[in-house]
């Protein structure tokens, strides 16, 4: 099997992404991007025929999400082709799709255009309530005092919390960052990363695994 392709699937199985996970957040401190994570959880979606997306990009592009989902091995455009004409014929909610996932690449960006903390935190409320089968997943850049305390509240209605950081005892020439993840009512597990022109590997004290840095295009 490719190797690319394996170290995808590894991923997904620390993610481990549930139907039941209503919100999963995504955040980046300032000398971070998560957006990797993004373009797994595309991966697992697509994985499902069934599975529906709608990709709210306010930071990336198409042509970035595109570019990575073939290194990913799915096409975001035939995908977005296919769902437009199932969605003209049945319907995009209430006829033909399973779980419907709103993904937003990042919030902090409605932040910087003018937003305020409380429409970003009732904009997010809103999705998570609009339907049983709909689940979200947000990303968050924390570059600002305002990013971080959006960062913070939304720690507390989130099922699933990744966290992409730097190192705070500054730059290392083993390890570039860690990575945290916070499922409700269990422990956290950390993984250290370190990045390279050809990849990121991804460790703690029982795995090793590599993946390709693929938001670097």
């Amino acid at each position: 099997m490719d190797m690319l392709k394996t170290d995808a699937q590894i991923l997904l199985q620390i993610l481990n992404i549930q139907d039941k996970d209503k919100l999963i957040l995504i955040k980046e401190d300032t000398d971070s991007d998560g957006n990797f994570i993004i373009a797994h959880a595309l991966r697992h979606i697509f994985q499902d025929e069934n599975r529906g997306v709608c990709l709210v990009m306010l930071q990336n592009n198409l042509i970035h999400y595109q570019s990575v989902g073939k290194r990913l091995n799915y096409n975001l455009q035939e995908n977005i082709t296919t769902k437009r004409d199932r969605k003209s014929t049945a319907g995009f909610v209430n006829k033909v799709f399973g779980l419907i996932y709103v993904i937003i690449d990042n919030l902090s960006c409605l932040l910087d255009i003018g937003w305020e903390f409380k429409h970003c935190m009732h904009f997010v409320n809103m999705l998570i309530n609009l339907n049983d089968r709909v689940n979200v997943i947000v990303s968050v850049h924390q570059a600002t005092s305002d990013d971080q305390h959006l960062a913070t509240a939304m720690n507390y209605i989130s099922d699933i919390v990744v966290s992409v950081e730097s190192l705070k005892a500054g730059r290392s020439p083993i390890v570039t960052g860690i990575i945290n993840i916070k499922r409700n009512d269990t422990s956290v597990e950390n993984y250290h990363f370190k990045t390279s022109e050809k990849g990121l590997r991804y460790l703690n004290r029982v795995i090793l695994l590599r993946i390709y840095m693929l938001f670097n295009i």
